[in-house]
């Protein structure tokens, strides 16, 4: 097994790709289970080309042998040593090391588990030794046609320099919370300490938080501003109207400290510069005097912008991607329609082809349904999902909801208890895919002929409405999660129920932009019910 070199790219899907992709062209695939290129399934297809085309870390691995995959961009996680053998090669024999960690997982995710995790250390030897890592990633199931898991899916970046730093800052914290009884000189030390640790340090004092120690770090997030001695607004002005100051004002107000993630603050770097979307990561403590009240903040301030405009690109990418398989879908629904009136208006007495079409027109709306949630999601993320709020019926709503879903769920009985007029001040389009997202998961989860009970009802300023079913219902440790982007309720049951875990993930997000909240209640075997409720008054 290993390369060969073929006169001509016979793949198309295999293009482009750079040096991974040249690779993954010359390798011989028909020495090992995958086969020849040309033999691959779709879905595996699929996602080696959107893979070998992604600017991001990609990884996948095929088949309960994990075979793997890899993009340009994942090189520097194996390293010299893994790569390129791990090209083509069972994920266990070239991560031996951490495979009693992660091997369950991937075999988690093939059972329908996604994982997601954030700071995930790992002991990797990629580099001729032994060294502690730390990455961001995600293990997706790959589905085919049928909605079956064929594979995972693996997304990644390495946040090992970020964790280092915020190692030294927690450490840099003890030090100065053992510092507070100390005397000057030992107080002049650990500012030196300050001067020299590897984040940016900055301490406010007094009301107006005026900068009263700049370490080079912190400096350096503003190349060329003046910040010792003046006052925050003085030296950031573009600040004044930023939430970030309420954040700061409230510090000082409670003593309490505040620690915030991928924190975008608009600043520009230098004077009368230009004003920019930066990203950071933070602590602000208070300084406490020794009556207990604050007099100052310190500031612990790590700016993460490449960071988060690499996320922002990866959405960007998952968007437009999500949107160009989006145009031939809409093609083909229509000439699959088509098709099928033509054969009914023929009096067409091939039944297997009426019936062929009707399957087809329903697999095409699958993939729509499936496109649209993962563009909604990347428009959620990038901040491009806006409410426009009117003044709607939401009972009248959720009937015409109802009667829509009741035409494809024949064999539900789909009931509403409450007909009285409810107007309430919401966007109509984002409400009414909430509505049906949770009755279409009701009937979903229901035995065919159980019965779907929604109802609405106004307590205390707000609308409450909810859907009952009588279900497979859901364990306590998956009803806490239930609303996380992604996360599927695994069970024998539910395994072969098609979905990716978006619906709720987007109905939480669009209620709480409204105002509202969304919850569920269940139990095992007997059914659950889905509860949103919207404020009256806007």
């Amino acid at each position: 097994m290993g390369p060969h070199v073929p006169t001509i790219n016979q793949y198309p899907f295999l293009a482009e790709g750079g040096i991974m992709g040249k690779l993954i062209r010359n390798f011989s695939w028909k020495d090992t289970i995958l086969g020849d290129p040309e033999q691959w399934p779709s879905a595996l297809k699929i996602s080696v080309g959107i893979m070998l085309r992604s600017p991001f870390p990609m990884h996948i691995t095929w088949g309960m042998e994990y075979i793997q995959l890899y993009n340009d961009a994942y090189r520097p996680v194996l390293g010299t040593l893994k790569h390129p053998k791990a090209l083509g090669l069972p994920i266990s024999e070239s991560f031996p090391e951490i495979w009693d960690t992660v091997g369950p997982m991937f075999a988690g995710v093939m059972e329908g588990r996604p994982v997601r995790i954030q700071d995930f250390r790992v002991f990797l030897e990629r580099s001729g030794f032994r060294e502690e890592c730390y990455f961001d990633f995600a293990y997706s199931p790959i589905l085919d046609e049928q909605g079956n898991i064929c594979g995972v899916l693996t997304n990644v970046i390495e946040t090992t320099d970020k964790v280092n730093a915020f190692l030294e800052l927690e450490n840099t914290q003890e030090e100065l919370r053992a510092s507070q009884a100390h005397t000057a000189q030992e107080r002049d030390r650990l500012m030196e300490f300050f001067r020299q640790a590897p984040a940016g340090i900055c301490i406010l004092e007094g009301q107006d938080l005026r900068f009263d120690m700049v370490n080079p770090l912190y400096q350096q997030l503003f190349p060329g501003r003046e910040l010792l001695g003046k006052a925050l607004l003085q030296a950031i002005p573009e600040l004044l109207g930023d939430p970030i100051i309420g954040v700061l004002e409230e510090v000082m107000a409670s003593g309490k400290t505040y620690h915030g993630t991928d924190e975008l603050i608009p600043m520009s770097r230098t004077d009368g510069g230009e004003v920019e979307n930066r990203y950071f990561d933070f602590t602000y403590q208070a300084r406490l005097d020794g009556k207990g009240k604050a007099v100052g903040i310190l500031v612990f301030a790590i700016e993460v912008t490449e960071r988060k405009r690499e996320e922002i690109r990866k959405n960007d990418f998952i968007g437009i991607v999500s949107h160009e398989l989006k145009t031939p879908l809409t093609s083909l629904q229509a000439i699959v329609q088509l098709a099928g009136i033509r054969l009914r208006k023929a009096g067409s007495a091939d039944g297997f082809l009426i019936d062929g079409m009707d399957r087809a027109a329903g697999q095409v709306k699958r993939m729509t349904e499936m496109i649209n949630g993962f563009l909604n999601v990347s428009r959620l993320e990038s901040g491009q999902i806006h409410i426009e709020k009117t003044q709607i019926d939401f009972t009248s709503l959720v009937v015409e909801a109802m009667e829509e879903l009741q035409l494809s769920s024949s064999g539900h009985q789909l009931v509403m208890d409450c007909r009285d007029v409810h107007m309430v001040m919401a966007d109509r389009e984002k409400i009414i895919s909430v509505v049906t997202n949770l009755m279409g998961n009701a009937v979903k989860y229901s035995p065919t002929g159980g019965r779907v009970e929604m109802d609405c009802s106004c307590n205390n300023g707000e609308l409450v409405f909810s859907v009952s079913d009588q279900g497979l219902g859901i364990a306590p440790h998956d009803l806490e999660r239930i609303f996380e982007r992604y996360y599927r309720v695994s069970g024998r049951q539910t395994k072969n129920i098609s979905g990716f875990g978006i619906g709720l993930y987007l109905s939480a997000e669009i209620v709480r932009l409204h105002g509202g909240k969304i919850w569920a209640q269940s139990e095992l075997g007997k059914g659950s019910t889905f509860y949103f409720s919207l404020p009256l008054e806007d």
